[in-house]
């Protein structure tokens, strides 16, 4: 099956047709990575369900002190579905497309088919994981950034974040009891 970085995982002997349908590969490739590049830059400038969510029953905070970045997620949920999602941050282009294409990604699933959604962004960005065009294109657009190893933490913290979230890190709000008192 092909990869996203133009290598075959099938036999490696070279022919005319071989080297044809590299070159071919090739060039879905570079225009793979062009789309790709085009979904971060977007994410970046115009981000989805940026903001504070008044209704969250999770929150958590990150932290990625080698480059400063900082995200705050939001989580509503309700009937273990995920209703609603946020994200605020103080961060690099990656990382808040990164936390965009999460909240889009996320947005109405149950916490089961979210977890199989970390998982698949994991192993986008972490592994050798092909990419090919069957690939969601929003999430399949963070396995670029591991070409670029120092910034793969840059794309994991709000993934990271979400997870802390639903933890149990919860709103202030939402740790009082009826009487408004501090739990």
């Amino acid at each position: 099956m092909p990869c996203f970085d133009g290598k075959s995982r099938q036999g490696s002997s070279i022919t005319l047709d071989n080297f044809l349908s590299f070159n071919i590969l090739f060039l879905m490739s570079e225009e793979l990575h062009n789309l790709y590049q085009e979904i971060i830059l977007d994410h970046n400038k115009r981000p989805r369900h940026y903001g504070v969510l008044a209704s969250a029953t999770h929150s958590a905070e990150g932290y990625n002190p080698l480059c400063g970045d900082k995200v705050s997620v939001f989580v509503q949920i309700q009937s273990e579905r995920i209703v609603s999602l946020q994200f605020q941050c103080a961060s690099c282009a990656i990382c808040k497309a990164s936390a965009s294409i999460m909240t889009e990604a996320l947005q109405g699933q149950s916490i089961a088919e979210a977890d199989a959604l970390l998982e698949k962004a994991e192993r986008l960005l972490m592994s050798d994981t092909c990419v090919n065009e069957d690939s969601d294109s929003e999430m399949a657009a963070l396995s670029g950034v591991r070409k670029f190893p120092a910034r793969i933490k840059c794309a994991t913290l709000p993934w990271d974040t979400f997870v802390n979230a639903l933890r149990g890190e919860r709103t202030s709000r939402n740790l009082d009891d009826s009487k408004g008192n501090s739990l």
